[in-house]
């Protein structure tokens, strides 16, 4: 991992290399026969991002915490965050329920030992009364408390925390599947987290999850992108 970390480091970038690639498609025509013509696809090498220094991180699972030999592991690496997952059915299992002794603990513990907390809202299919066939995100009254549920953690944490992401990965968008969540669904949860997030903080940065699938990441990035731009809220 601290070889990845500092190749990554030394590249300070992502770039998107050239590539160029000779084709043949089958084009199938309805005034005669299937013929084959050879196409050209070229893309272009250019800086997508810069890789700030203080971007790299890891996740701290459920075995991580208060076991000094993953600290003594972590030293040596180039790291600078540890993501630490916000499971609402443990802090806020239910409406007007609040338990927030093991959060406050993981994270003090993420602090004292140098690093910056990077909070993640987790999605939480168990939470509320949600089942595989009807998940919470169905329900009106449970879509309601998520964003209470965002803007009470920020509020909690608001002078250690200014980096959060909503939702852990958005995996929930394949119809035949459990827990399914609608495309429009899964962006109006997105925004009315972060919306109340920065409710209580307009300086936090605030990021998205990742996805089984490369279309997931970057078409849902999209649609949650266009809705920001076209709400004056933002």
């Amino acid at each position: 991992m601290r070889t990845v970390s500092t190749l990554y480091r030394q590249l300070n970038r992502h770039t998107l290399w050239r590539a160029v690639a000779l084709a043949t498609v089958m084009i199938a025509s309805a005034m005669g026969p299937v013929v084959a013509q050879p196409i050209r696809i070229e893309v272009g090498e250019a800086v997508m991002a810069e890789i700030r220094d203080d971007a790299f991180g890891i996740q701290y699972h459920g075995n991580t915490y208060g076991a000094p030999n993953a600290l003594v592991k972590l030293d040596v690496l180039p790291l600078d965050g540890v993501r630490i997952w916000a499971y609402p059915a443990r802090f806020h299992p239910e409406p007007g329920q609040w338990d927030w002794a093991d959060l406050d603990t993981q994270i003090a513990e993420v602090v004292a030992a140098g690093y910056i907390p990077w909070v993640c809202l987790f999605q939480a299919e168990d939470w509320y009364s949600g089942t595989p066939e009807m998940p919470w995100w169905m329900d009106a009254d449970a879509q309601a408390e998520w964003a209470v549920t965002a803007q009470a953690l920020a509020a909690r944490y608001a002078d250690v925390v200014d980096r959060w992401v909503v939702f852990d990965e958005i995996n929930y968008l394949h119809s035949d599947r459990s827990y399914y969540m609608p495309l429009a669904t899964s962006v109006d949860l997105y925004l009315a987290a972060a919306a109340a997030i920065r409710a209580e903080d307009a300086d936090v940065q605030i990021g998205g999850p990742s996805g089984f699938a490369g279309w997931e990441n970057g078409y849902w990035a999209q649609r949650v992108l266009a809705r920001r731009a076209s709400d004056s809220a933002w």
